[in-house]
């Protein structure tokens, strides 16, 4: 380094009102002089401990489906979309929260933004892990979200429940998107109908939306079948699912096996909401069993924990369109027994 260089160097921390410095040439040692006149080193106070994370009973977290928010509104009504399940745990002492996501999107920028709102949960709570109980399409987004080959976030879920999520697709989509050409007119016209007037969109929106077909291109059969392959589970999250049936269908057969037996003598009365997609949903000989979206089969994923009586809006304690609930099934106490169990389970 030339002389100058190193002239301008003391000088200028002279100036700054620091120590008196004193150059040592290059490749001698200080002389005792120069040593005592050198600032002494002073380390930097170590870095404040974050709040350490905390273990079980983790913070549980709902995911709306698809069109959900706070609020759904379905046929003109306005609805809360988990109904008051949120407030009734909340009131029994559960550290409960629920997430609002783009209504109309793939899953892979949906489960972008649920990891946005999960941190904040998650650093609020100072919680290690969380459990998430997901309905519908939210449950796809929640196993990107898990997947190493999504956004890994294996590390930070405990459990995740889904509740009539379709993990094989749903033929309603097919039928919407034109994946599958082996309805008739008639039934693709009456899925097209039904989506538009669940949704209070139009046909030509179903068609023609960008954000909606990317979506329903998401919940179609083969779409599901190439996300299984790629998005498998991790194996340090429980997987636990339940599937719903309606439309006076007992479910023998396809809901037995599961953790909890099925009830086949309590049946649900399909809301007309779901006429023009059910048939699409059910397609097949023997009629398919579903709760007029999703089929029971579609349903399972993980530990499959069994069938309840209801449609896909009584599933989340949504009440019938015209603001009464007429359903058999009681949310509230399913959702109740859902996070007993994970309690019990140690989450």
């Amino acid at each position: 380094m030339p002389r100058s260089l190193i002239l301008s160097l003391v000088l200028l921390i002279s100036a700054c009102g620091g120590e008196r410095a004193v150059s040592v040439p290059i490749g001698e040692d200080p002389t005792p002089e120069q040593t005592e006149m050198q600032p002494a080193f002073v380390p930097a106070p170590p870095p404040v401990d974050p709040i350490p994370f905390k273990g079980p009973p983790y913070p549980v977290v709902f995911v709306h489906g698809m069109a959900g928010f706070d609020a759904l509104q379905v046929g003109g009504l306005s609805m809360d979309y988990f109904g008051n399940t949120v407030q009734d745990l909340t009131a029994r002492g559960e550290n409960v929260f629920r997430v609002v996501l783009p209504p109309f999107d793939s899953s892979e920028v949906r489960a972008r933004e649920l990891e946005k709102q999960l941190d904040d949960i998650r650093f609020r709570t100072h919680s290690k892990k969380l459990n998430i109980i997901a309905h519908s399409q939210g449950g796809i987004d929640a196993r990107y979200l898990i997947s190493r080959a999504g956004l890994g976030w294996g590390d930070r879920v405990a459990t995740l429940v889904t509740i009539s999520t379709p993990h094989r697709g749903t033929k309603v989509a097919n039928a919407a998107v034109g994946v599958a050409d082996v309805f008739p007119d008639s039934v693709t016209d009456g899925v097209l109908d039904g989506i538009a007037g669940m949704l209070s969109k139009t046909v030509y929106d179903v068609e023609r939306d960008p954000n909606l077909r990317v979506q329903l291109e998401q919940l179609t059969e083969p779409t599901m079948e190439a996300f299984n392959r790629t998005y498998v589970n991790d194996s340090r999250v429980r997987y636990l699912s339940w599937a719903g049936r309606s439309n006076m269908r007992a479910g023998l057969i396809v809901c037995d096996g599961a953790t909890y037996p099925n009830e086949p003598w309590k049946l649900d009365i399909l809301l007309p909401l779901f006429s023009g997609v059910s048939v699409a949903t059910e397609w097949g000989i023997p009629a398919q069993v579903s709760d007029g979206l999703v089929t029971v089969e579609s349903a399972k994923w993980g530990t499959f924990q069994g069938c309840v009586p209801a449609d896909h809006l009584d599933e989340v304690g949504m009440p019938n369109a015209n603001g009464a609930d007429l359903s058999i099934f009681d949310s509230k106490q399913f959702y109740r027994d859902i996070v007993a169990e994970l309690r019990a389970h140690g989450h």
